[in-house]
């Protein structure tokens, strides 16, 4: 049963962390749309943004698998988690200091879109390393559905924020997603594992294809 696998404390804690891990990169596109179609007025302008960000994450997806294979796979998360954080806390800071500017929200759109794709793959190897072999696909199934979760509350969210508050508040809160996802996956008691030999140099494991599974002996 699904229920029966959020009694892992170790996997309840993560499930929390990927959700508003999730939440977080929703409220970023979302709120960068609404922000940018009202700056520029016009439509172009967002699809490039939207280009931008799936444009950055396809680029960094090839090596994502790799880096979750090759290094312990919270610390990966960690990392982009905080990463994000602190570059959206960077972007609030210049567009209060020098104003709104289109290029501040297509270089916000590169680095969530590379986050987010090196994130994704370590939290799907992650949920292996947290549960036993028989809740690998119950697991795996809540993970998903915290993907949709957390995205659609965030679309739900967000709207309301950017009208009564503005984007520099969602930014704000973005931020604090991403650090609040850190604290829960902090809380993860467990021995970490890497798939790959961490001697073999980077672009040789990566030409040999890397376990974006995550799959464990």
């Amino acid at each position: 049963m699904l229920t029966s696998v959020l009694k892992n404390k170790n996997f309840r804690n993560f499930f929390l962390a990927d959700i508003i891990s999730g939440f977080g990169s929703g409220m970023t596109l979302i709120g960068a749309n609404w922000f940018l179609l009202k700056l520029t007025g016009e439509n172009r302008f967002v699809a490039l943004l939207m280009c931008i960000t799936v444009s950055s994450a396809l680029l960094v997806f090839p090596f994502a698998g790799t880096i979750a294979d090759r290094f312990h796979r919270r610390q990966v998360m960690m990392l982009a988690n905080f990463v994000r954080a602190a570059f959206l806390l960077i972007v609030a800071l210049l567009l209060w200091s020098h104003g709104a500017r289109p290029a501040l929200l297509f270089l916000l759109a590169a680095v969530s879109g590379a986050g987010w794709s090196i994130f994704l793959p370590a939290s799907r190897g992650f949920v292996q390393e947290i549960l036993p072999r028989k809740d690998y696909l119950h697991g795996s199934s809540l993970v998903e559905i915290s993907l949709q979760v957390g995205m659609f509350a965030a679309a739900a969210v967000c709207g309301v924020i950017y009208k009564y508050f503005g984007f520099g508040t969602i930014l704000l809160i973005d931020a604090a997603t991403f650090l609040v996802s850190n604290a829960f996956l902090s809380l993860i008691a467990y021995v970490p594992t890497s798939s790959l030999d961490r001697h073999e140099a980077f672009f040789s494991q990566f030409l040999m294809g890397g376990n974006i599974s995550g799959g464990i002996n």
